[in-house]
């Protein structure tokens, strides 16, 4: 080896350390955190190697394997290449920290004002959540004015932020309280329970928000400005009394992983020791963040149908869930990333489909599904991937015969129970006294074509344009927020005019199979609800709310606005409008219902 080769070498092997070193130390912090919130006051020798040797084993272990690690390699690689050209981008940095220092400022005189105006007084305290509201419009503003070029080419780092943003806005905004969103006290307990894995403990802080939840959705209760500061220093004056109780844990199952966000924020926010209320507050916005980063690849992955991708993400009852404990923002997010790895590699025709490509594509939507297994449908469009992508045939016959075990393991995860039970592992007390799962599947048995026109009579006006009005813009216990028709058109109008010629290359037999399934995905969802919520024999169906629609709303819309359409507007302008329009929509609503009130 030459001397310029080994001083080369050498540069290469202290480069890397350099760049990997912060990377370790993160890690190694992020393990501190999870120690001081998992472990508690009593440490244990056992909990101590749990937390700082496991996860260190498990990236030895793992880096033994080839192709593990090559994408370790290749995503140090990536890093480094990052880190390196972040001094040739001294200048876009500096841009934006001015640019959101301006935003910053510009959205204290909009609070100034806004709050002078509403209090009569030049001397009103400042108001928190008006200042987050202005500067996330001057933000977004300035976003679409100074960085129009990211509209045309990186289109998915602007929805991203746009998703985040208008997010962060209702997560800091909405009430420290469950009964903001539907069953958000159960999904908080189940997230809350994950994060006390190792130990099931619960607060009396934790306890009132368990068990406030029907008051703040149905009174509307800590609403007002004093009510909610005096509601937040119960909170954390009952956290800080250190009283504690025990409960069932919640191990991280393939049903359940859809609470692991939530419960690494919780965890986090008990390791730094934040008041009560901001440990509330950065669970649900861990929630938002894995939602906000499906969606971001999901959008990159195509190359038609992102503006599709990026309205439907927008829907004002999507980002509240997503600012809120819930799990279907993980369900809308996987299931929008499978689709879109499967739409992406078919209009990509002069690629075959590699490992990682199908581990992606088929885990996505397992991962989407497993938390409701009636959507299991939607795995089966995988099946119809086009054979001239895979590698070989060999290679098509195993990914279809893997997606099949995968498919018919999801659909034991509700079938088995359900048998096992009779029907009552399924049965919903809320729907009332007169529910009977095991008597009304027999009825559904018996009567298939009477059942067939009670479910066909529902769906047509569950799905009808008049229903769409009403959940587009639903905005759970809050109320329900202007221009829904808005919202009805935008995405009518996205559906069919944000199109290119690669569409021609989705064949008919996937289209016909995504409709198939998302009906099929349908179908169940409303029959679990008929055997499980709805009293027997009943005519029509309760409980089936509009937000199941959501879990399949970006692959029907791709598939029915399929039509080859010639969209001559700028690019820039066409998907900033779009944007604006919803970003309006969702700013607009959470003012006239939450913030207007403090």
């Amino acid at each position: 080896m030459s001397s310029v080769e080994e001083k080369e070498s050498k540069k290469g092997i202290w480069q890397k350390v350099i760049v990997l070193l912060p990377i370790w130390f993160c890690c190694l912090l992020a393990e501190l955190v999870a120690f001081g919130a998992w472990v508690g006051p009593y440490p244990r020798m056992w909990k101590i190697l749990l937390v700082c040797l496991i996860p260190h084993l498990m990236i030895a272990v793992l880096g033994m394997i080839p192709i593990v690690n090559r994408w370790i390699a290749e995503i140090e690689r990536r890093i480094i290449e990052w880190c390196c050209g972040l001094k040739q981008r001294q200048w876009h940095w500096k841009k934006s920290i001015l640019v959101l220092l301006a935003d910053c400022g510009l959205g204290l005189l909009i609070e100034r004002i806004l709050t002078w105006a509403s209090e009569d007084s030049l001397t009103a305290e400042w108001n928190a959540r008006k200042w987050i509201w202005a500067a996330t419009i001057v933000f977004l503003i300035s976003l679409f004015v100074c960085y129009r070029q990211l509209l045309i080419e990186k289109i998915e780092v602007i929805v991203l932020l746009v998703i985040l943003s208008i997010g962060t806005v209702y997560v800091t905004t909405l009430p420290v309280s469950c009964g903001i969103s539907w069953d958000d006290e159960a999904h908080f307990h189940n997230s809350l329970m994950m994060s006390h894995i190792l130990d099931g403990r619960m607060t009396t802080a934790d306890a009132d928000i368990l068990n406030g939840f029907v008051d703040t959705a149905l009174e509307h209760n800590i609403y007002e400005k004093e009510a909610h500061q005096e509601w937040v220093q119960q909170l954390n004056a009952d956290q800080a009394t250190g009283i504690w109780g025990q409960d069932a844990r919640i191990r991280p199952t393939i049903q359940n992983w859809v609470y692991i966000p939530a419960a690494v924020g919780l965890a986090v926010g008990r390791a730094l020791h934040l008041p009560y209320h901001m440990t509330f507050v950065l669970g649900k916005w861990c929630n938002l963040l894995v939602y906000a980063v499906l969606v971001y690849w999901s959008i990159r992955k195509l190359k038609s149908g992102k503006m599709i991708a990026a309205v439907v993400s927008l829907l004002p009852p999507c980002i509240l869930m997503a600012a809120s404990y819930a799990r279907d923002p993980w369900m809308i997010g996987f299931i929008m990333l499978g689709f879109s790895w499967f739409i992406g590699e078919i209009q990509d025709t002069g690629k075959k489909l590699k490992i990682w490509d199908m581990v992606v594509m088929l885990g996505a939507f397992v991962l989407g599904v497993a938390p409701k297994a009636v959507y299991v449908p939607l795995v089966l469009i995988c099946f119809f991937m086009p054979k001239e992508k895979f590698q070989s045939e060999k290679q098509c016959r195993r990914f279809r015969l893997v997606m099949l075990g995968a498919t018919l393991l999801l659909l034991a995860t509700f079938a088995v129970p359900f048998i096992m039970s009779s029907g009552g592992a399924v049965e919903d007390t809320r729907g009332g006294s007169e529910v009977n799962a095991a008597a009304q599947t027999a009825y559904i048995l018996q009567n298939p074509f009477r059942y067939l026109g009670v479910l066909f009579s529902f769906l047509g006006e569950y799905a009808s344009l008049e229903a769409g009005r009403t959940y587009l813009t639903y905005l759970h216990y809050f109320g329900t927020a202007d221009y829904a028709l808005v919202i009805e058109v935008l995405l009518f109008v996205v559906a069919f005019t944000d199109r290119s010629e690669v569409d021609c290359r989705v064949k008919w037999q996937p289209k016909i199979a995504t409709l198939v399934m998302s009906f099929g995905a349908i179908c169940l969802a409303a029959t679990a609800m008929y055997i499980a919520y709805t009293p027997y024999k009943a005519d029509t169906i309760l409980g089936c709310q509009y937000r199941y629609m959501l879990q399949i709303m970006f692959p029907v819309l791709y598939v029915i606005g399929s039509i080859p359409v010639e969209n001559r507007m700028r690019k820039d302008w066409y998907r900033g409008i779009i944007l604006g329009i919803s970003a309006f929509v969702l700013l607009n609503g959470v003012w006239d219902l939450c913030i207007r009130a403090f």
